[in-house]
């Protein structure tokens, strides 16, 4: 594993991952990824991976992973369905140069699927989504309602909540008037 720092504070890095066997094609990508995030005003630290095995071992801090489906040894598949067994938090955009997988990769649920030949103009896109939807997942959180006798979540906004208060083994949160 090799580990890549670039840019500015830390909250605004992700932690991302490339596993692909072919060390040219990791080089562009990460290249076009670090081009797209500074364009989009963010930083990540990029860990690059040439097979399954070793991405697997070292995945547990890695938000977004691109990964290739046909590698040697543990394969694109077979890397997804484990961490996927392991329920580790993770989005995977598949990057292949096999487009016929395309229906395959629907049993892992990627965030998407980007055929290699077309990166320069899926990658901008993939990532300017993943960036939105990673921003309102780190200012939310999930608070629980109890209606009816029945639990339902509630999702908030962090900027939006004005204090928290301990009961017992519960967390309240106001949310102006609102006792979540």
């Amino acid at each position: 594993m090799e580990r890549i720092e670039k840019g500015k504070e830390e909250f605004d890095r992700i932690s991302i991952a490339v596993c692909d066997d072919d060390e040219e094609f990791i080089e562009q990508l990460e290249s076009a990824v670090e081009q797209t995030l500074d364009a989009a005003g963010s930083t990540a630290d990029i860990y690059k991976f040439k097979d399954g095995a070793s991405l697997l071992s070292c995945i547990k801090n890695v938000e977004l992973i691109f990964l290739d489906i046909e590698m040697p040894g543990i394969n694109g598949f077979r890397a997804a369905r484990e961490i996927m067994e392991k329920d580790i938090d993770v989005e995977i955009v598949f990057v292949t140069g096999h487009t016929q997988f395309v229906f395959d990769s629907f049993e892992y649920r990627p965030f998407d699927f980007v055929a290699k030949e077309n990166l320069v103009e899926r990658l901008d896109i993939v990532l300017n989504r993943y960036l939105a939807e990673y921003k309102k997942r780190k200012e939310t959180i999930i608070g629980w309602k109890e209606e009816l006798g029945e639990r339902k979540a509630e999702y908030l906004l962090l900027n939006d909540i004005l204090y928290m208060e301990s009961q017992g083994h519960k967390l309240l949160l106001r949310r102006g008037s609102v006792l979540v």
